[in-house]
């Protein structure tokens, strides 16, 4: 599969920035109590713990990017495209435009509209919208509702199933789970080999280990 240069450096960019984010707390937390003993200022020492991580996520990259990772990284950039494809009018309520913080109003702008009519693409895309939207404020039966009515409109659909079958994980569900990942797979559009990968090793895993409670790639926006 394809992916925009532009998409491989907004993957660098934001991981890379939360791994020196996550060196600074790490150095602080391991470091402080070391050198406080010495009576040695922690900050110093905060730059190296945060170029040392940013070093070792440059590996992690190379997995997303090239290596056994690669199917995640694809997923990843499908899930932007899911996003994305939601247009700006149904981001807009009364000519004002919607921000972050505007949750409640935004649930009113996609739901009152009719605009979306028999565009079953542009239905799934606002139901899974609406559902990242209900999952990050922890109203997960509305979650799965609106994960539901995507499918309704794209039932092979690859992104709707991959979500919905890692919503069912983070709930311990790992029968409906993994009926989810097989679902992803009869997707007529999907041409890739990392892609069928990537979802085959969840099915795997969710048999042999149980489900995980906490996604790998959809937890960057449902965390």
């Amino acid at each position: 599969m394809r992916v925009p240069l532009g998409f491989y450096l907004r993957f660098w960019v934001r991981n890379t920035s939360w791994a020196a984010l996550t060196g600074l707390v790490m150095g602080y937390v391991l470091l402080s109590p070391v050198l406080s003993a010495y009576e040695t200022d922690t900050e110093p020492f905060l730059p190296y713990a945060a170029v040392l991580v940013v070093f070792i996520f440059q590996w992690s990259a190379f997995k997303y990017f090239f290596g056994k990772n690669r199917g995640e990284f694809e997923y990843a950039y499908l899930e932007h495209l899911a996003d994305i494809r939601v247009p700006l009018p149904y981001l807009v309520t009364d000519g004002e435009a919607l921000l972050g913080n505007h949750q409640t109003a935004i649930r009113h702008a996609y739901i009152d509209t009719d605009r979306i009519g028999k565009d079953t693409e542009l239905a799934c895309r606002v139901y899974l919208k609406l559902a990242d939207i209900e999952w990050k404020e922890d109203n997960r039966d509305k979650a799965f509702k609106c994960l539901e009515l995507a499918r309704t409109f794209k039932p092979q659909d690859f992104v709707c199933n991959v979500r919905l079958g890692q919503c069912y994980e983070a709930t311990g569900a790992s029968n409906e789970a993994v009926a989810a990942y097989e679902a992803a797979l009869t997707d007529p559009s999907l041409a890739s080999p990392n892609l069928e990968s990537f979802v085959a090793s969840q099915i795997e895993r969710v048999k042999t280990k149980g489900p995980r409670k906490r996604p790998p790639s959809w937890g960057y926006r449902f965390a």
